[in-house]
């Protein structure tokens, strides 16, 4: 079954709907794939793929901070699996949407990412 709406990407002949969809589900790994091999001078393909590195690494801090906190304030573990839910949700859903051509720009991360886009 063929899209229509799927650009081939112009270095690895990979639509762009699937770069996305690796980029958002496989998080800073797949970003950085797609940046590397695919993305060429496609800068929807270059932002999505950035925004994805970058949504990687906040995630990455963010669940540090909060198994210190947890490690300091024991009672607060229920928050561990909700971050992890609430994560999981998160790189499906962009995955979905990535896949599907409206992947959004972020609030804080997506202004970061057109920046290093746009270089």
């Amino acid at each position: 079954m063929s899209d229509q709406n799927a650009k081939p990407a112009p270095s690895a002949g990979l639509p762009e709907n699937v770069s996305l969809l690796i980029a958002y589900l496989f998080s800073w790994l797949g970003g950085l794939i797609i940046l590397l091999a695919v993305a060429g001078d496609n800068k929807n393909l270059k932002f999505h793929s950035i925004q994805s590195i970058i949504l990687g690494i906040v995630i990455v801090v963010v669940a540090i901070a909060l198994n210190i906190i947890i490690a300091i304030i024991p009672f607060l573990w229920f928050l561990s699996p909700l971050f992890s839910l609430a994560i999981l949700v998160a790189c499906v859903g962009m995955a979905v949407l990535g896949y599907q051509g409206k992947a959004p720009e972020l609030p804080v991360i997506g202004p970061m990412a057109r920046a290093y886009a746009d270089k």
